[in-house]
């Protein structure tokens, strides 16, 4: 009787609370409604300004019209495919893992039970990257097995606690009983356990067909071929196809709910058919209580409080129930330990565990804004650049690893093959006010859209990302990219001028390999050795050296013999050129042509570039950046290396860097600041740097095996006699430490508007004197002549 009084009084107590849920329940049907009313409004018609709770007229086009622009059963077939592998695994397994930490010692059933907790609070965020990257060396991108893997590992913890919670309240006895009649682990799974956890199991079906039916992002990540897309990619297709034609979209959602308003209605019936049938619902109405069987209660009402209090209080229940068998307690007595008992017990013996759980969720929390602010940039984003095909493929690397760690930035690659093509594209794109958003530039370049106020500093972004701080990279590249004293971009490498030397070729000759300190004799000598008719026919087929005749390799060359460019790094207003020790380095270098014929002719190098020859294995030596060494490591015919340029007077390098600029007509500003912190970070340096195309301008990277490689030692000559391994080849060169050696010594070319043109003036005069179509004097007076110009132009532009 006190029973029926109480059922009656909560069936009381329930009619009031579902008159005041019902307000509640029709807030979360208006929007289903509302899709549903705007599917069946005219084709293309915009949406209402008012509320419309009927269209008029009624249009029944948009449903066939999906249908024929999009596959949809095709799109349907993968995600039922999808769900119907990934359920049944995931219950399977999910259960397994319960059962097993049921069956567990108290003591470490609770340390993986706070382990899950810890695991179901790390944001799915966090895992994309590692997974694609499991998935990728797996081989299963685009495969359709890349969205059921998961499913292998019960898909999530919160579905194995969900088999646990249930699990630890099968009485002990049962499974004791089974183990008495001989059954196994699995047997008693199957026999015992699996149908007393029916609710829990249909619970987790309905829970995981949701997740698969509905997940959009890792059909995007791992899967590149349309016809194995699922349901929300083709509706993300719908919307590209007509963004603006809501009645369309609208009528595509409404095709994809459906079966999941049909799990949700068949998975409520027979859960509270189970709970019916075992009556449970009593149990339910007379409140939760710890010890009893309270998987109705959770689900009946009350089932957040009912659910954190269970699962909380169901391992020291159990094992104190059963610590108190041996001190004569009844079953009886055991079930009616009350709710402060429970909490007394696990305040007392556990208190640091639940001071665990807390901190555990704080820090979940945390790391879950930290990820959404992340997730909050979005856009698209144009990325250009020059370079071969091997420098592409360095930076397609570093667009792929952020587009995986920010999917919500579409980056597109605007590669262009050739400098000068790059150049005039860069030009005549701002020129038409269709810059791309972000782009790689030289020092030497970028000074002439920083003076016309097109670049977007990017000072600012150093100082508002926090991780990232000027004293993190080499001073010497950020101060090639400061105009008028503020950081226009931020730079990500600090390269210099190096020899390149074939180690084979050295050898053969027997010519002493590159060491540091070595002389402008020692180069001369070497280069000579190293020049020679190979075939015997009276042409010289192998030269000792390749090297451009352009400023920037001069510039090194006239530093070291005491020279200076100009007169002024800052502001400068003429070549100084001219004055004995400038004429001293610029004699030494065109002699290498002229006198010495240690360099190819000018017919010879239009026909085949310097990189070509000593690719080939032609020529011995090769002045050059870092930029060749992604082509050059596909070298498999010998072993090269790099030395540091040979010392004059004095040491000198010149400074190579390029930085990302971002232009002040980006549309999507934050996603290209996104993109550039990422790309000269440490998360993007490192990719490039592997790939060998850059000395990367973070201290912490440049010192770090990504870029220092594996270190075969063959710069100093020691090796273990096989020099053409592939271990040598992926690791050149296997001196990278001499970029970072020279830092120190490296000078840089001024940063004005119209240095461009200087060098210009430059390279067609000296360039001349290189292969004797005019005197060296002459040269250097014609290049003083023709630069003047654009000294004052650029004098002008600063005082502007």
């Amino acid at each position: 009787m006190g029973l029926e009084r109480g059922v009656r009084r909560a069936s009381g107590r329930g009619g009031w609370r579902h008159l005041l849920l019902l307000p509640l329940a029709v807030l979360f049907l208006l929007p289903l409604y509302l899709m549903v009313a705007t599917s069946f409004r005219e084709i293309g018609r915009p949406l209402s300004r008012e509320l419309e709770w009927a269209p008029r007229p009624i249009a029944w086009g948009n449903y066939p019209a999906v249908f024929d622009l999009l596959d949809l059963w095709r799109f349907a077939a993968n995600s039922v495919l999808v769900a119907a592998l990934a359920v049944p695994i995931t219950i399977v397994v999910a259960s397994w893992a319960g059962f097993a930490l049921a069956q567990l010692p108290q003591a470490w059933r609770l340390r993986l039970t706070l382990l899950s907790l810890a695991v179901l609070m790390v944001p799915v965020t966090a895992v994309w990257l590692t997974r694609f990257l499991l998935f990728k060396e797996a081989g299963l991108l685009d495969s359709r097995w890349a969205l059921v893997v998961p499913a292998f590992g019960g898909t999530s913890p919160f579905y194995v606690l969900l088999f646990l919670w249930t699990f630890l309240r099968v009485p002990a006895e049962l499974y004791e009983a089974a183990r008495l009649e001989g059954a196994g682990a699995l047997r008693v799974w199957a026999g015992v356990a699996m149908p007393l956890a029916r609710p829990t199991i249909i619970a987790v079906a309905m829970l995981a067909f949701v997740l698969y039916w509905s997940n959009f992002l890792d059909p995007l990540f791992y899967l590149r071929s349309t016809e194995k897309q699922t349901l929300p990619y083709a509706l993300q297709a719908l919307h590209q196809l007509d963004p603006s034609n809501w009645p369309l979209l609208m009528a595509g959602a409404v095709i994809v709910n459906p079966p999941v308003v049909v799990v949700f209605h068949l998975a409520q019936r027979h859960i509270l058919k189970e709970f019916r049938g075992q009556r449970w619902l009593g149990r339910c109405v007379g409140g939760c209580a710890p010890g009893r069987s309270n998987v109705g209660c959770g689900l009946c009402h009350g089932a957040w409080p009912c659910a954190v209090t269970e699962l909380i209080t169901s391992v020291p229940v159990v094992e104190a129930s059963r610590a108190g068998r041996g001190r004569g307690s009844s079953t009886s007595q055991r079930k009616e330990m009350d709710s402060v008992q429970i909490w007394r017990f696990a305040l007392g013996g556990h208190r640091r565990h639940l001071f665990l759980v807390a901190f555990l969720a704080l820090a979940g929390l945390v790391a879950q804004a930290g990820v959404a602010a992340q997730e909050g940039v979005s856009g698209e984003v144009s990325f250009s650049f020059w370079g071969d095909p091997a420098e592409l493929q360095a930076y397609q690397a570093v667009v792929e690893a952020f587009e995986e760690a920010h999917p919500d930035v579409e980056v597109e690659i605007v590669h262009v093959p050739r400098a000068d093509d790059f150049q005039s594209r860069l030009a005549t794109g701002f020129a038409a006010g269709d810059p791309p958003d972000v782009f790689l530039i030289n020092y030497r370049r970028y000074a002439q859209y920083a003076a016309r106020g097109v670049l977007e500093p990017l000072g600012p972004l150093l100082e508002a990302d926090g991780a990232l701080t000027e004293e993190a990279f080499y001073p010497e590249p950020l101060d090639a990219f400061r105009f008028d004293g503020e950081l226009v971009c931020l730079p990500q490498n600090v390269s210099s001028l190096v020899v390149y030397y074939n180690r084979d070729l050295f050898e053969a000759a027997g010519v002493p390999l590159p060491t540091e300190g070595w002389t402008w004799d020692d180069f001369l000598g070497a280069a000579k050795a190293l020049t020679q008719d190979v075939d015997g026919d009276g042409q010289t087929d192998q030269y000792g050296l390749g090297v451009e005749n352009s400023l920037i390799r001069f510039a090194p060359f006239i530093w070291q013999a005491g020279g200076e460019l100009v007169d002024d790094l800052e502001r400068p207003t003429r070549l100084t050129i001219d004055t004995p020790e400038a004429r001293a380095g610029i004699e030494f270098f065109i002699d290498l042509s002229l006198e010495h014929k240690v360099v190819p002719t000018e017919a010879e190098v239009q026909a085949e570039s310097d990189e070509d020859r000593f690719a080939n294995g032609t020529t011995a030596m090769l002045l050059q950046s870092r930029r060749v060494v992604p082509t050059l490591r596909q070298i498999e015919d010998f072993t090269w290396d790099v030395a540091p340029l040979p010392r004059g007077k004095v040491e000198a390098g010149i400074l190579h860097s390029d930085a990302y600029c971002m232009a002040a007509a980006a549309e999507d500003k934050e996603a290209a600041r996104a993109f550039i912190s990422f790309a000269v970070g440490p998360e993007g340096q490192p990719i490039a740097a592997q790939t060998g195309r850059t000395v990367p301008s973070l201290k912490e990277v440049a010192n770090s095996s990504a870029f220092l490689g594996l270190g075969a030692g063959l710069g100093d000559g020691e090796g273990d006699g096989d020099s053409n391994s592939l271990r040598d080849r992926l690791a050149a060169p296997a001196s990278s430490e001499v970029f970072l050696d020279v830092i120190p010594h490296i000078r840089r070319v001024p940063s004005i508007s119209t240095w461009p043109e200087v060098e210009e003036a430059f390279n067609t005069t000296l360039g001349r004197a290189f292969y004797g179509e005019i005197e060296i004097d002459d040269a250097i007076a014609l290049a003083q002549e023709r630069s003047e110009d654009a000294f004052r132009r650029a004098a002008e532009d600063a005082e502007r």
